[in-house]
Parts: C-alpha cells; sequence; structure tokens
C-alpha cells in the first residue's frame, strides 16, 4: 500500500505546520477563498459537519528543505509530510487562527479575520462596525493565541468588562451570571474545533509524483486538478525558497506599475507556471512538463536514476537560465518587439503562452547562438506575428509545439542555422492559403475575440492606421484605453446590430467578424443605430475625398457600401480585410 485513511485533530495539523513538521509548499496558492468560504468552514467545523479529506504525502528522503506560511522560526529544520490536498483549507483556518497574512490571486497581502459572537454563536466577516459592536470578538485569532499563550481567562474577562461598558453606555443591563455561563461555553465552542477530526490520506514517500496526482484525481471531485507546474512550484519551494522568491516578485511586479524598473507591462500578467516553462525551455530544451519535473527531481533521462549530483546540476542549470528569463533588460527588449507588431496593450494578446514560448526562443538566440539586437528584430518581429496570428502554439498542444521546436533547435551548429530555421517556420505558417482560406473564412465567425480578430487590428497597428471617420491612430485609441474607468473607443458593428435585427438578422449573422470595427467613442455615438446608407453619406458629405478614401481602406470598408446588401458587405470586407494582414506581414517578413 503506497497509502492509507485515517484522522487527525485538527489542532495537531496546525501545530504542525507552526512547528515546521507538515509543510504547506504552495500546490494550490495563491489563497483564492472569499471571506463567506471561510466562514462556512468555520460553522461547519463548530457543528461537526464533514469538510472532506487532507491529502498528506510523506516527505521523500531528498526534501531538505522549505517555504511555509507563518513566521520563519521553526521547530522542525525539515519537513516531514507535505500538503497536497486541503492546502486552501487549512491556509484558511491557520491564516485566521494565527493572524498570518495571505497572498490573493494578484498576489497582494491581506489578512482575513472571521468575526465571533459567543452570546450567539455567531460567526461572521470581519468588517470596521466589529470592531465597534461589543457582542463580537472581533478576531478569532485573539481568541486563539489568548488560548495558546495561556491568558484566556483574562482575554474572556476583558471581553465581558468591554461588552459591559457598551452596555451601560446604552443603559441597558449588565452582563448576567447566566451570560457569563454562555460566553464561556462559546468560546470553549469555538476552541473544541481544534479537536475536529480531519479523515486524511496519508500517501507514503514510496509514491511518486504520478501515483500521487492520481489519487488526487481520484478521490477529490471538488478541487482544482493537480499539474505538473504545480508539483515543480512545489520543488523550488522544497530546494530554493531563494528562487521560488525571485519568481514569485517577478510575477508580482509584472502586476503593479512601479516608478523604478520592474518586470511591470501592459501586456500580460505573469504567473509562476510561464516562467518556470520559460526557464525550463532554456536550461533542459524541453516544454513537457513531465520531463522537467523528473529532471528537477534529480533525474537522468538517459537512464532513469535519480541522484544528488543529477539534482545539483539539473539545479543549477535552471538557476542560470532563471536569471536570463527575469533579467528586466531581457524582457523588456522582447516586449518591444511584440509590441512592435501591433500587439500594444493585453486586449490584444488571445494566448499568454505564445508570449512565452516566443521568449525561451529569442533569449537562445541571444545567448547560445549570439545574435545581434538588430538580428533579434528581424527574426522576431515575423515570428511572434506569424505565431500570434495563427494560433501556432495553441493550435492543437502548447508542449507538443514548442517541443518540437526546442528538439530541432537543440542539434544546431551556429547562428544561421537558427535564423533560417525561423525563418523557415514563419513563412511555413504564412502561406496564401492561410490567408486566403483559413484566415479569410475565420472573419464568419462570431465575436470581435480571438487571434484572427486581434491579428487583424495588429495589423492596424503595423501600418499605422486610423480609425473609421477619425484622425486618432488605432494604436492611440487601444493605449489610452487600457487604463483608468472612461471609455475613448468603441468595438463597433459596420451594420449596426439593432438595425439588422429589425430585418430578420439573427446574432449569428450580425456577430460576425468581418461586421466590426473599432471607433473612437464620439463616432460610436454619433453612428448610433444608422443604417451604412445614412451615415456613410454623412460623413462623406462633410469630409475630402482623399481623406475619406483613406479611413474607408484603412479600415477595410468598401468604398460602395451604401449599395451592397449585408450578405455582399461581408464578402467584399473579408476581402479587405485580408488584404490588410497581407500587407503588415510583407512589411516585416523575413528575407
Amino acid at each position: 500500500m503506497i497509502y492509507k485513511n485515517g484522522y487527525t485533530y485538527l489542532g495537531d495539523l496546525l501545530k504542525d505546520i507552526q512547528s515546521g513538521r507538515l509543510g504547506l509548499p504552495d500546490l494550490q496558492r495563491p489563497f483564492v477563498w472569499q471571506n463567506n468560504k471561510i466562514k462556512n468552514l468555520y460553522d461547519s467545523l463548530m457543528k461537526g459537519y464533514p469538510i472532506g479529506y487532507i491529502m498528506i504525502w510523506q516527505a521523500p528522503g531528498d526534501y531538505t528543505k522549505t517555504r511555509y506560511i507563518g513566521t520563519d522560526e521553526k521547530n522542525h529544520p525539515t519537513i516531514q509530510d507535505i500538503v497536497i490536498d486541503g492546502q486552501q483549507r487549512l491556509t484558511a483556518l491557520y491564516a485566521t487562527m494565527y493572524g498570518i497574512e495571505v497572498v490573493d490571486k494578484d498576489y497582494k497581502h491581506s489578512r482575513k479575520k472571521i468575526s465571533y459572537n459567543p452570546l450567539t454563536r455567531e460567526l461572521d466577516n470581519w468588517s470596521a462596525s466589529k470592531d465597534k459592536d461589543k457582542n463580537f470578538i472581533p478576531d478569532v485569532s485573539e481568541v486563539f493565541k489568548a488560548d495558546r499563550e495561556k491568558y484566556l481567562p483574562k482575554f474572556v474577562n476583558d471581553y465581558i468588562a468591554g461588552l459591559n461598558e457598551s452596555r451601560a453606555k446604552k443603559n441597558e443591563e449588565p452582563v448576567s451570571d447566566k451570560e457569563i455561563g454562555e460566553i464561556d461555553s462559546g468560546i470553549r465552542d469555538l476552541l473544541n474545533i481544534l479537536n475536529y477530526q480531519i479523515a486524511t490520506i496519508n500517501i507514503t514517500n514510496e509514491a511518486d509524483e504520478k501515483d500521487v496526482a492520481d489519487i488526487f484525481v481520484r478521490v477529490n471531485s471538488g478541487g482544482q486538478p493537480l499539474t505538473q507546474d504545480d508539483f515543480i512550484s512545489t520543488l523550488l519551494s522544497v530546494y530554493d525558497a531563494d528562487v521560488r522568491k525571485k519568481i514569485e516578485d517577478f510575477c508580482v511586479d509584472s502586476r503593479i506599475p512601479k516608478e523604478k524598473d520592474s518586470a511591470y507591462n501592459a501586456l500580460v500578467s505573469v504567473d509562476t507556471g510561464d516562467i518556470i516553462r520559460t526557464t525550463a525551455a532554456i536550461a533542459f530544451k524541453r516544454a513537457r512538463l513531465s520531463f522537467v519535473y523528473k529532471l528537477m527531481r534529480g533525474t537522468d533521462l538517459s537512464t532513469n536514476k535519480k541522484s544528488q549530483e543529477t539534482l545539483e546540476e539539473n539545479l543549477a542549470k535552471f538557476r542560470e537560465s532563471l536569471e536570463l528569463v527575469l533579467n528586466l533588460n531581457n524582457w523588456h527588449a522582447f516586449l518591444l518587439i511584440v509590441k512592435s507588431v501591433g500587439f500594444v496593450t493585453s486586449k490584444l494578446i488571445s494566448s499568454p503562452i505564445t508570449i512565452f514560448y516566443s521568449y525561451a526562443l529569442y533569449l537562445i538566440a541571444k545567448t547560445e547562438f549570439g545574435l545581434s539586437n538588430e538580428e533579434l528584430r528581424k527574426v522576431f518581429k515575423p515570428w511572434f506575428f506569424a505565431a500570434a496570428l495563427s494560433s501556432y502554439y495553441v493550435e492543437k498542444s502548447p508542449e507538443t509545439a514548442a517541443e518540437q521546436q526546442l528538439t530541432n533547435i537543440k542539434d544546431m551548429k551556429n547562428k544561421q542555422e537558427f535564423i533560417d530555421y525561423m525563418n523557415k517556420k514563419t513563412k511555413e505558417r504564412m502561406t496564401d492559403d492561410f490567408f486566403n482560406v483559413k484566415f479569410k473564412n475565420a472573419l464568419d465567425e462570431r465575436n470581435a475575440m480571438g487571434p484572427i480578430w486581434t491579428g487583424y487590428v495588429a495589423s492596424q497597428i503595423i501600418l499605422g492606421y486610423k480609425t473609421l471617420f477619425s484622425t486618432n491612430s488605432i494604436e492611440t485609441m487601444l493605449l489610452l484605453g487600457a487604463s483608468g474607468t472612461k471609455k475613448i473607443y468603441d468595438v463597433h458593428h459596420i451594420f449596426p446590430k439593432n438595425f439588422l435585427q429589425k430585418n430578420g438578422y439573427t446574432e449569428k449573422d450580425y456577430d460576425k467578424r468581418a461586421n466590426f470595427t473599432i471607433l473612437d467613442y464620439e463616432t460610436n455615438i454619433d453612428i448610433s443605430d444608422d443604417a451604412p446608407e445614412k451615415y456613410v453619406k454623412r460623413y462623406k458629405e462633410k469630409t475630402e475625398p482623399n481623406i475619406f478614401n483613406s479611413t474607408m481602406a484603412q479600415n477595410a470598408v468598401p468604398l460602395d457600401i451604401t449599395e451592397l446588401s449585408y450578405e455582399k458587405f461581408i464578402e467584399d470586407r473579408k476581402k479587405l480585410m485580408v488584404k490588410i494582414v497581407k500587407a503588415a506581414y510583407e512589411s516585416i517578413k523575413p528575407e
């Protein structure tokens, strides 16, 4: 048997977390529970309701150190068990009972507090009003701390004194002897949740990561899937806390604008898994995280044997490559290339994975093949445009596509081989068949989103085009609209939705991508639901002919739109949209 079922007191689990015997190595972080879910968890515990399994993995012998939530002072120098499933539940309880900050989905630190009325046994989320309401203990961590540090009687007396003071101000009767008994009983009921017996699945250290994942999937129907980057994140927490912290700091900085240089950008919010994938691609020329996990466990893939020596070698490679990935000069230089081909905001990034795998190739090209800055721009501008537009990494499997590239690159001997290979891959994606068949047909699909639509908008930005009937560039509209609350542009139906509905068209007709364009907010209001025959004539009359013709061409709107049926307009506009995207590609294509 590689696992056994059992029961463990909640208080013992929390003590083991505090002492360092039990590790919470971030498999499911950041902490994403809402306060109501924490309150309901407390309520279930006090009522004795089941709260599910906690899955614990006996630490393998090569686990030498780890990171924890809570204090840095631990009684156990090494962990003995690792929480695999139940991390969110234990984090919720540990944080609220010990007064520990957690990190939310945006990597911001905050306290989660549960308030408690011992007279009524009422639990509630903390709010400022709970600090003023003397019926409530504002933060239950105060009760658990008083119990741990042996001053609970004084804490209870202080609570009763505060309640009496509040009642006196309201001319109410003081706390009665009966109520004192109820208060004592209510606080004991709260503390008794430490004696709650949680069902546990205890996995032995003989189980490998595949066994653990299989057990997790079979017993857990409500939790989130356990992924390979979850496991690798765990190993980073275990083997090198400093490395994990560097990654997390980079992820935080990618989201928060700062005055000084940081990882912040307007294109993508970075997650731990993104950094792991990028670094592993450079260090090991591997995209399949199943292989990367084995490498991070010290496995020699040729013999499938583990050793401490191999582990140290692989960790050294990972750390070295991580420095390249987290280097802000590298990061921002690459993002400038992405922006230079029209992808100027996160609204145009349909697939973030395309950024990270392309970034890995960029760093390999720069550090291993010695491409100059100019050569990097010439190679990666058309490559990223082609990869994003044609869904290179997401068409089938991102790992499969990237693994094949890395395998091919591994055997290259010089810079020119790399350049020729990347240019060849770009040209293979940007064929006439792609533009005239796949891209064109995709314009019949619904909604102004996805790589086809964002690729079209990026193409307009590459060519410096303006929004329809406006002197404002599309790039300016998108950048100004990327922050703040005031809306300055719209994605508008050229044949307005209400107009088409009145003429018997359905959503699948009027929401075709070929019926959308970007307008500045004022123009959108002016057009409203007018028929093209009406608003196009209006703008044509008040605009110089060359400017009118230019704005129509730059937005792929047929000049004779007022004479076209909706069906004919869609067919003609698709051809014009294809023409714009091909022109953008021609301006940056490989030599």
